[in-house]
């Protein structure tokens, strides 16, 4: 419909707004999904990561083994490569970060990325180990998303959109006009999930590389429509998780980063045809592996021991 500017999702860049958002849900009154689905897809691991430089809290996964990824942007300490943490606050508790091991990912060119990994001070208890998507997306892949979520007028809001000249302008009306969404509650957010699929670049490529201005990152993208549940990132979603499953089985497939919006789109808003972009899990998996253990593969070497300590018994 239009073109699109990219904006990362921090408050103080996305549209200047004060107060931390996230994930925004079509549909309903927009207050649903904040309770961990039937099929859980890892609803515990995302938590909120207390973003020092900007004074709000963005996202976070924790991965396992005491480790999380988050975007840079959020954990930066307002210089160029530094880093500088508040609280983290996972399942409802209250965790600090081993500052010293904390590292941005890189590319195979050595460029840093807008993503960063870091260990809590102590491992939490009862969480689960994440298994990381070992291949990129596929166009259409159904996904889950979740973040430190915003809440949303109950209704949808329409607008007339001029597009001449640019930056374009917007104009409230009652009625339907060419351009639909929802405007945001100020001040309030809640950990939040919604379902998506993966949108194909024009090349008909499923990643792609963008530099969201921290950082130059692999990408996967997708699209807001008025599809009941469908979720759109907003400002202090940095950090979120995005899902989805290999065979039956539920992986960590990006981290969202970034999205694109309209020009002159209204502040605090999500419109339909909306972009979110996210940090691909599977480029970057060796690296993160490289620090710490993939989940699965320890659970394997675990499991092999005891076979092998069975055999010694019988």
């Amino acid at each position: 419909m239009f073109p699109r500017t990219f904006c990362i999702l921090a408050a103080a860049s996305l549209f200047a707004m004060p107060h931390a958002r996230a994930v925004v849900l079509a549909g309903g009154d927009g207050t649903q999904n904040t309770t961990a689905p039937t099929d859980d897809f890892g609803w515990a691991n995302v938590g909120r990561v207390y973003d020092t430089a900007d004074g709000f809290f963005v996202s976070g996964v924790y991965v396992g083994d005491g480790w999380m990824l988050s975007a840079y942007h959020g954990v930066r300490d307002g210089g160029a490569t530094g880093f500088q943490f508040g609280t983290v606050i996972l399942n409802g508790s209250n965790y600090s970060v081993n500052a010293g091991t904390a590292v941005r990912l890189q590319n195979a060119d050595t460029t840093l990325t807008d993503v960063a990994l870091f260990q809590l001070s102590s491992t939490p208890a009862g969480l689960p180990s994440l298994t990381l998507a070992s291949a990129n997306p596929t166009s259409e892949l159904s996904l889950s998303m979740m973040g430190n979520g915003p809440d949303r007028n109950a209704s949808e809001t329409h607008w007339n959109v001029n597009t001449v000249p640019d930056p374009w302008t917007w104009a409230e009306i009652g009625g339907v006009g060419n351009a639909q969404g929802y405007k945001w509650t100020p001040g309030q957010q809640s950990l939040r999930w919604g379902t998506n699929n993966i949108t194909a670049f024009g090349s008909g490529s499923t990643t792609a590389v963008i530099d969201d201005g921290m950082g130059v990152i692999t990408t996967f993208k997708t699209n807001f429509n008025n599809s009941t549940d469908e979720a759109q990132a907003g400002g202090g979603d940095s950090g979120g998780g995005v899902f989805w499953k290999e065979g039956s089985d539920w992986v960590l497939g990006g981290i969202m980063l970034t999205t694109a919006a309209y020009s002159g789109q209204p502040s605090g808003t999500s419109v339909y045809g909306d972009e979110t972009y996210s940090a691909n899990v599977a480029t970057y998996r060796s690296q993160i592996t490289s620090i710490i253990p993939e989940p699965s593969s320890a659970l394997l070497v675990m499991i092999g021991m005891g076979l092998i300590a069975r055999r010694r018994r019988l």
